[in-house]
């Protein structure tokens, strides 16, 4: 059982924040599709110094794994020529097995879906049926799911909205904004269903 706290554990900093598949890619240039708890102000007064969304989500996901301000590591990041592995280097941060972390906890949601979509059902009161069509019919991934279901019961609105949001192609702040939710309200909520995940799955 302690393997599997192990586990929980890493799956929990993957989703929040989940900053993972913004490196997902080769060369560490993916697109940014992680959820992300950040201090607006701090991304606004960064996009005014002239840095993009991705770059400071890219940053913040160094800085978390590096205890290295976001600032440090943009500045960084420009002096070596916009060049990501150069940046991870400098703070000691390896974007190789970050990502093989990453794809490992994606991994082990998805062999145990069958649990974890009992768990959301249950959580969110929609049918299994239907949150696995969200899967295989509208592409969603299982980490959004289970985001979404925390926005959901935080904010208390009904799971088909937060889902709907989605479908509009709203970011991840956007639906923030939309539903009137706090980092920390979410965050703990995130932290509660994932417990609820965790005791569904029995593993030794």
């Amino acid at each position: 059982m302690k393997k599997i706290l192990i586990v929980f554990l890493s799956i929990f900093t993957l989703l929040c924040p989940s900053l993972g598949s913004a490196f997902a890619q080769s060369g560490g240039e993916g697109h940014h599709h992680g959820h992300h708890f950040m201090d607006k102000e701090l991304v606004d007064s960064l996009m005014n110094k002239g840095f993009s969304k991705e770059e400071i989500y890219k940053a913040s996901f160094i800085a978390k794994f590096s205890q290295a301000k976001v600032e440090d590591v943009l500045a960084s990041y420009k002096k070596n020529g916009s060049s990501w592995d150069k940046t991870a280097q400098q703070f000691g941060v390896d974007l190789q097995k970050m990502k093989q972390h990453y794809k490992a906890k994606g991994r082990f949601l998805k062999k145990h879906q069958t649990e974890v979509l009992k768990t959301l059902s249950v959580y969110t009161g929609k049918s299994e049926a239907d949150l696995e069509a969200l899967i295989k019919k509208e592409n969603m991934s299982l980490h959004f799911i289970i985001t979404a279901a925390a926005m959901s019961k935080s904010s208390g609105k009904d799971f088909n909205d937060i889902i709907q949001l989605k479908k509009d192609g709203k970011s991840f702040q956007e639906m923030k904004e939309k539903l009137n939710l706090t980092d920390d309200k979410l965050h703990q909520e995130m932290k509660t269903l994932m417990g609820e995940i965790k005791n569904s799955i029995k593993e030794e």
